[in-house]
C-alpha cells in the first residue's frame, strides 16, 4: 500500500511555491531597487513569460510524452497547443520524436512503445533521458503486461518518479470511474499512490470535439466527459515545482 506521507510531498511543494510572474516580479524589484545601474540593467533580462522564448531547443522545461502507443498522446498536444496539424490516427501515427510549443514549454511527442517496433522503442529511449517531465500515457484499459513494469522501472529502477505526471485518457470511451480504476492503477504505482503521481483521467480527443462544436450543450457534455482543466492544473503544478527545484540547484551551483 502507498505511504500517505508520501503523497504529501508534492502537496506541500506546491503549497510552498510561486507562480512564474510573481518570482519574475519580485526578482525585477529587487534588482531596479539597486543604486547599481549594471545591477538594474539585469530586470530588462528577465523573460517577461515562457511565451518570450522562440527557440524550442532554448525552452526552459521540456516535457516528453511517452507510454503506450495508440493512447492518444499526440490528441494530448493537439488539445493542449490547439493546433489542427498535428496528425491523429487510430494507429501508430506517429513515426519520429516531435517537438511543439505550448506557451514557451517544449511538448516531445514521440511514436511510444510496445508497437513491436524497436526503431520506435529507440528513439523514446532516447528521448527519456533528455527530458525534464514526463507525461506517461494509457488509455482506459490501464497498464497491460508491457507498460505496467516498463513504468515503474521508469519510475523506480531509473529514479524519475518525481518527474512523471500519469495521464488515463480515452476515458469517455472505457467502462469505469476514476475511483474504480484507482486500485488497480495503485497495484502499478505502489509503494507510491496514484495521486503522487498527479494522475489525470481525462479524453483529449473530447476535449478537441468540445473546442470546434457549435452547438452550446454538446459543447458543455464534451467538456464534462473530457475532465481536461484538472488535468492541466496538475501538468502546471507540476512544471512549477520543477522550475522551483532548478532554480534552487542554479543557487547551490
Amino acid at each position: 500500500m502507498a505511504n500517505p506521507e508520501d503523497d504529501q510531498d508534492h502537496s506541500t511543494l506546491i503549497s510552498h511555491l510561486q507562480d512564474y510572474t510573481e518570482v519574475r516580479s519580485e526578482a525585477e524589484r529587487i534588482l531596479q531597487e539597486s543604486n547599481d545601474d549594471a545591477v538594474q540593467d539585469l530586470a530588462d533580462d528577465l523573460p517577461s513569460s515562457f511565451d518570450d522564448i522562440e527557440d524550442l531547443e532554448e525552452a526552459p522545461i521540456s516535457v516528453g510524452l511517452v507510454g503506450q502507443y495508440n493512447a492518444g498522446k499526440s490528441t494530448l498536444i493537439k488539445a493542449l497547443t490547439g493546433r489542427d496539424d498535428i496528425p491523429v490516427d487510430s494507429d501508430v501515427c506517429t513515426s519520429e520524436v516531435t517537438s511543439y510549443n505550448w506557451n514557451g514549454v517544449r511538448l516531445v511527442d514521440t511514436p511510444g512503445i510496445a508497437a513491436e517496433r524497436p526503431e520506435h522503442d529507440a528513439q523514446t529511449e532516447d528521448l527519456i533521458d533528455q527530458v525534464d517531465l514526463l507525461l506517461f500515457v494509457i488509455t482506459g484499459g490501464l497498464f497491460d503486461e508491457v507498460t505496467g513494469p516498463y513504468f515503474r522501472n521508469l519510475a523506480y529502477e531509473r529514479d524519475r518518479e518525481r518527474e512523471i505526471l500519469l495521464v488515463v485518457n480515452q476515458m469517455a470511451v472505457s467502462p469505469g470511474t476514476p475511483d474504480v480504476k484507482r486500485p488497480d492503477i495503485e497495484n502499478v504505482t505502489e509503494p507510491r499512490s496514484p495521486q503522487f503521481f498527479f494522475t489525470s483521467f481525462v479524453d483529449a480527443e473530447y476535449y478537441v470535439k468540445a473546442e470546434q462544436a457549435e452547438d452550446p450543450e454538446r459543447e458543455r457534455r464534451y467538456r464534462e466527459e473530457a475532465r481536461f482543466d484538472t488535468f492541466v492544473q496538475n501538468l502546471y503544478q507540476m512544471l512549477r515545482i520543477t522550475i522551483q527545484v532548478e532554480r534552487l540547484l542554479a543557487v547551490e551551483s
